[in-house]
């Protein structure tokens, strides 16, 4: 076996022991019964009947949901298998929209990133609809951010692995020491802060791979590095949102929001809060007060506020784009989109061979 053959073989495994995982009500699971046989078909070896394959597959449901109820120690990460629940109507709106600032203008051009966990991929989509990049053989594919040198950052969860991979598709950094995580941000001074998730920490790690900071003893599903210092870090193991500062001292949270997937910290002081299992994304202000609010929604997992005053919302099997006033301006489908995120660009031409102009302004 070739070193290509052992990393596939290798992914393979771990994305079975992902879909086990999400079987086991670790993590919501879009027709995990399908993924689990095709799963069990890339290992097989002669292949197996189909109705093997799905005994398999059922088999694997049952032993390991089982053993999740006898185990029950993770309540906060618990979620039923499940396939999405159908597209709902455009939210309810209950709240007056609370905006930022007012918006300067923005250029008139734009490329969505797009995460989607079930089908192994990561897309870039221009402002006109049109795919005008691809990654394939993402293994649970949970985050992508478009880097200011064009390469993605891309957070791997099923194979426990965060790397930097530029347009030639050569992954030119990575970082393997983690648990299935979920999130990774590059910092301005070339480190990396990733939520390791199922490691139970947040870390932040140095372009030569040395930890060289570390918030312990939290289950985050989102982490960011606000200008402050501070990082903004989604516990959904203590159904919260907190804010740590660089010696590990809570000074801000927010406490009562269950199965929160996503936190930003808004331009306005407010954090805009992603619920999945509420069908909700949530503004906050430093009160906690709600002062706007998006419901209906299709079990979202992330959610961005863009400088115009829309918010970018990535559902299971959508993205939309609402104004305040909470309409639907832009929307891609997917199969099970976990992240997206808008970059802007200068209106100028692009130049032939011209780099610069790679990557705008995120959100």
């Amino acid at each position: 076996m070739n070193p290509d053959q052992r990393l596939r073989q290798r992914a393979l495994d771990l994305q079975l022991d992902a879909l086990l995982g999400e079987a086991a009500g670790v993590l919501p699971a879009p027709d995990l019964t399908e993924r689990l046989r095709a799963a069990v078909l890339a290992h097989a070896r002669p292949a197996p009947s189909r109705h093997l394959l799905l005994a398999a597959a059922l088999l694997a449901l049952a032993v390991v949901g089982t053993l999740s109820w006898w185990r029950n120690a993770e309540r906060a990460a618990f979620v039923p298998v499940q396939d999405p629940p159908p597209a709902s109507q455009d939210p309810v709106a209950k709240d007056a929209p609370v905006q930022d600032p007012t918006p300067k203008p923005l250029p008139k051009r734009w490329v969505t990133v797009i995460t989607d966990y079930s089908d192994n991929h990561v897309q870039v989509v221009d402002q006109d609809g049109k795919v005008v990049r691809e990654l394939g053989e993402i293994y649970g594919a949970w985050d992508a951010e478009l880097l200011p040198n064009g390469n993605l950052l891309v957070t791997e969860f099923s194979v426990s692995r965060v790397r930097e991979i530029n347009p030639n598709g050569n992954t030119v950094w990575d970082f393997e020491n983690l648990k299935n995580p979920y999130v990774a941000q590059r910092l301005p001074d070339g480190n990396t802060l990733i939520a390791d998730t199922f490691g139970g920490r947040v870390i932040e790690v140095s372009p030569e791979g040395e930890i060289v900071w570390e918030y312990l003893g939290t289950r985050p599903f989102d982490a960011e590095r606000l200008p402050n210092g501070n990082t903004l870090i989604a516990d959904v193991i203590d159904d919260r949102v907190i804010e740590v500062d660089k010696d590990g001292k809570t000074v801000w949270q927010l406490r009562g929001v269950p199965s929160v997937h996503d936190a930003d910290r808004l331009p306005n002081g407010n954090t805009l809060v992603t619920l999945r299992h509420a069908h909700a994304v949530r503004e906050y202000d430093k009160d906690g007060k709600i002062v706007w609010e998006l419901t209906g929604l299709s079990s979202p997992s992330d959610a961005d506020r863009l400088p115009n005053g829309n918010t970018l919302v990535a559902e299971n099997t959508v993205v939309r784009e609402f104004s305040p006033d909470k309409k639907v301006v832009w929307k891609w489908n997917a199969t099970w989109a976990v992240e997206a995120n808008r970059y802007y660009f200068a209106d100028a031409p692009e130049k032939k061979g011209d780099k610069k102009d790679d990557v705008g302004r995120k959100k």
